[in-house]
């Protein structure tokens, strides 16, 4: 399991980098953005080509 600290700097990051909603400071919400929809689509897709 990772430590709570490692996963908030992830979840963080994502949001910086337009994966995740913005939300309310310390509130446990948001929702992948289109962007993130788009990544996890082609990586499916890569994956059933190898």
């Amino acid at each position: 399991m990772l430590p709570l600290p490692t996963v908030r700097t992830h979840i963080a990051r994502a949001r910086r980098d337009g994966f995740l909603t913005e939300t309310t400071q310390g509130r446990e919400e948001g929702e992948a953005t289109q962007k993130a929809r788009e990544v996890l689509a082609t990586a499916k897709l890569a994956e059933g080509a190898s």
